[in-house]
Order: structure tokens, then C-alpha cells, then sequence
């Protein structure tokens, strides 16, 4: 899958050589007003995903100031799109993080479940409207519906589960039945532990107002990145992107991004975009400058300050560590 991916990425690069070189020009003059809406749309983005994992939190019990939770949002986004396996990385440092801030297990594996799937949620959504409205860019409604069908599916058996936490003792325990066979260890081994893993797991009861908000936030944060990705288009002086090409075009990206096949989604997320926009009507130097730059800011700045917000909680930590007597 890497030789593949690589294979791929070579691939475009000398496809779209010409048009990276003509497209290079409108990057070295943009217009001025949209590239400084656009990273503010792009940092409005962020700051609303760290709002809703923020309100998930809250709902399990648990209240972390605002600029902690949008510093720990920047700093597993820079993981996430810079690293080999970011996703898990990302995951892991999360994890670790919400854990040294008081968070329960269960507390932190609900957070992340729950932000994925009414992220998704606002996603499949954001694609029906794209769809619906996006006539000229030949999108298939019944495709996109088809998926959001599928994430409502996937929301309503998470809402049974945590209705009726015996399906998930269940269901883990045969897990770790198959497992322990195959490791040849007790059939007994770890079932306590899936058992009180759940018990403290249905212990979190959301409000109405959690999930409300927390799709609220969601929605936001996707609408944040497209409004990064119209802004960008506008700044290189593509004024012709209407919101339903423009809709669909963001829709496709964000499902290659989903990919896990190469950091960022590099050549993957660009070719999804740059395709979406060419069948939609643009040029293929226009939609080539649009999404360089739309990918310079929510990829490479975005990128750049979560690496800024990890060195400097590293660097905090250091010079408020206890020194040693003698050191």
C-alpha cells in the first residue's frame, strides 16, 4: 500500500508538473483580503473541533479550559497529517493527554468515538446539501445519501449500545474469547476488565444540549475548512466556484483524507480536489492554484503551529521541572 501510494503521488506530480509551475504565479500574488479570511476560517475551524470534544468532556463530567483544549486540537492535528500512522499517534497523544488532565478511560475512548461519529454526521450532511444544490457539479445524491444513511446507521447502534451496555459486555467478551484462543491464554483472561471497562463506560449519560451542541460544533468545523478552501479560491482569483461545486468538491477531499495511506492525505486530498474541480468546470491551472493554496494554509500552517504549541508545552515543562540537588 505504500509502494502504492508513493507510485500515486509520483504519478501526479509529474502530471500536474506544468500546471504546479503555471499555477505558481497566482500564489505569489494573491489577493490579500481573501488569504487573511481564509486562515481565519481555517483557525475557526480548528478551534470548533476543540470546542466540541471540549463539550463531550463536559458531558462525562470533566471541564478543561478553552485555550487547553484548542492547544491539544492544534498539537494531535500536527501528528495526525505529519507523521507516518499520525492517526494513531494522534490518538495515542490525545489519549494520554485528556488522561493527565483527569479524564477516566472510558471518558476518553467516548470523547473520541462520539466526536468521530457526529463529525461524521455533519459531513454526510454537508454532502447531501452539496449534492442537493450542486447541479452543474454532477454529484450523486443517492451515493452521498447512501453514506450518511450508513453513519446514521452506525449513530443508532452506538445510541443502543449505550442504552443497553449487556450487547457490549456481549460482544467484547466474545472478541477476547476469539482472542485468548488464539494467544492460547484462559478463556477467563481480561473478561473483568471488559466488564468494569463498561460499567464505568455507561456511567457517561450526554444531555440532549450535548449532542445539539456538539453538532453544532461539528458542522462549524467543517464549514470553517470550506469557507478556508472558497476564501483560497477567491485569493488566486477564482471568482466562479459556485457553493454547490464548491460543496462537493470539499466533500470529496475530506473522504480521500479518510485514507490513511500517507500523511495529510499529500497528492491524495489535492488530486481529489483538483479532479473535483476540473469536472466541475474550472481550469486546470485555476483549480491546481486554488487547492496549493487552500493546502498551504489548512495543511502546512495549521500543520506548523500544532508543532509550535507541542515544542512550547515541552519547553514549559522543562523550565518548570524540579531541579535536582546539585544540578
Amino acid at each position: 500500500m505504500a509502494i502504492a501510494a508513493a507510485g500515486a503521488l509520483v504519478v501526479e506530480v509529474l502530471v500536474l508538473g506544468p500546471y504546479i509551475a503555471r499555477a505558481s504565479g497566482a500564489l505569489l500574488h494573491p489577493r490579500w483580503r481573501w488569504l487573511v479570511l481564509a486562515v481565519i476560517a481555517e483557525i475557526a475551524s480548528m478551534t470548533t473541533f476543540a470546542r466540541l470534544q471540549r463539550q463531550l468532556l463536559a458531558a462525562g463530567g470533566l471541564r478543561v479550559a478553552l485555550h487547553r483544549s484548542i492547544a491539544l486540537t492544534f498539537a494531535s492535528n500536527a501528528l495526525s497529517v505529519t507523521l507516518p500512522a499520525g492517526h494513531l499517534v494522534s490518538a495515542g497523544f490525545t489519549f494520554r493527554r485528556l488522561r493527565t488532565w483527569g479524564a477516566s478511560t472510558p471518558l476518553v475512548a467516548w470523547t473520541m468515538l462520539a466526536s468521530g461519529i457526529i463529525s461524521s454526521l455533519a459531513l454526510g450532511a454537508l454532502g447531501i446539501l452539496g449534492a442537493t444544490v450542486g447541479v452543474r457539479a454532477h454529484a450523486d445524491p443517492i451515493t452521498v445519501g447512501g453514506e450518511i444513511v450508513g453513519v446514521l446507521g452506525l449513530a443508532f447502534a452506538i445510541r443502543e449500545l449505550v442504552r443497553r451496555p449487556e450487547l457490549l459486555v456481549s460482544a467484547g467478551e466474545r472478541v477476547l474469547g476469539w482472542a485468548n484462543a488464539f494467544l492460547r491464554r484462559p478463556a477467563a483472561s481480561g473478561v473483568e476488565r471488559v466488564r468494569a471497562l463498561v460499567e464505568q463506560l455507561a456511567l457517561v449519560r450526554p444531555r440532549p444540549r450535548d449532542w445539539v451542541l456538539g453538532g453544532v460544533f461539528a458542522g462549524l468545523n467543517w464549514i470553517g475548512d470550506l469557507l478556508c478552501l472558497v476564501a483560497a479560491c477567491r485569493a488566486v482569483g477564482v471568482t466562479d466556484v459556485g457553493i454547490g461545486l464548491a460543496m462537493t468538491a470539499y466533500v470529496a477531499g475530506m473522504a480521500a483524507s479518510s485514507i490513511p495511506l500517507i500523511p495529510g492525505g499529500i497528492g491524495v486530498v489535492d488530486g481529489a480536489l483538483i479532479v473535483a474541480f476540473v469536472a466541475g468546470g474550472l481550469g486546470t491551472d485555476e483549480a491546481t492554484a486554488a487547492v496549493m493554496l487552500y493546502r498551504l494554509i489548512s495543511f502546512a500552517l495549521i500543520g506548523a503551529i500544532g508543532w509550535a504549541v507541542l515544542f512550547a508545552a515541552r519547553y514549559a515543562r522543562g523550565t518548570t521541572a524540579p531541579r535536582r540537588p546539585g544540578g
